[in-house]
């Protein structure tokens, strides 16, 4: 299952069964939830998102690097921050 999601489209460079896996999933929830519960939610897991991919920018290496890693413990800092600060729309 993990390297059919992995494969990449040769012209494009995405992993194209994952992209349209996860367009399938995200079209489901609109057309079964109302997007005004969905949101917060969607909210929560975009800021873990983003502080996963400031984390991994951090384990890169200095020539992979395309900024100073302050950039990367800056952004971490902030979404830890939003996180647990968040508080859904009652």
């Amino acid at each position: 299952m993990a390297k059919w999601l992995g494969e990449v489209h040769p012209r494009y460079h995405v992993p194209r069964h994952a992209v349209l896996a996860i367009g399938l999933f995200v079209f489901t929830v609109v057309l079964v939830f109302d997007s005004r519960e969905v949101l917060p939610l969607a909210s929560f897991y975009l800021l873990v998102w983003f502080a996963i991919t400031h984390f991994s920018a951090l384990h890169l290496t200095k020539e992979q690097r395309l900024t100073s890693p302050f950039f990367s413990w800056f952004g971490l800092a902030g979404c830890f921050v939003l996180l647990f600060s968040y508080r859904p729309f009652t």
